[in-house]
């Protein structure tokens, strides 16, 4: 009898030896390549298909007493990949370092450097002052024309 999918165990093992796990760095071309070894742990065979769906089943029937029983058997971790993103980031010890969201579409693991709400905030502020900057600017110019223009005569300037 089979055990668990080579796919997933292979996946599994050189996610534990990457970059992003082994040395903790958050690059893009490290989360590029945590992002590959989630999608290369996804089904392609009947059999791999059949054991990925039951293991969703139990994992939906008691997800705290599954992730806890994979993770008491050392040789079950790998089955962390076909659980869900939380319990994933949850296993790698990643939270608030990636993010990583499932495409509908294409039926793959998207992976992304973490971005917190302050981060997206302050660069959200940084982008409207940039934008109010330019506004304010070429509304000065605007102004300057327009004083320029009708305060042809010196003698309507009154300087204090």
């Amino acid at each position: 009898m089979k055990t668990i999918p080579k796919r997933v165990q292979n996946a599994y093992s050189q996610i534990q030896k990457s970059r992003l796990i082994h040395k903790h760095q958050y690059d893009e071309d490290a989360i590029t390549h945590f992002e590959n070894l989630l999608n290369s742990s996804l089904p392609q065979t009947d059999y791999e298909n059949h054991i990925y769906y039951f293991v969703k089943d139990l994992f939906h029937m008691d997800n705290d007493k599954f992730i806890k029983y994979i993770n008491d058997n050392e040789h079950l971790s790998p089955l962390i990949l076909y659980t869900n993103n939380i319990n994933i980031i949850s296993h790698f010890k990643l939270k608030f370092k990636v993010y990583i969201s499932w495409d509908k579409d294409t039926k793959k693991y998207k992976a992304t450097k973490f971005i917190s709400k302050y981060e997206k905030n302050i660069n959200s502020d940084i982008h409207n002052v940039e934008s109010a900057d330019n506004v304010e600017s070429a509304d000065n110019v605007e102004s300057a024309d327009n004083v320029d223009s009708n305060n042809s005569d010196s003698s309507d300037v009154i300087i204090i």
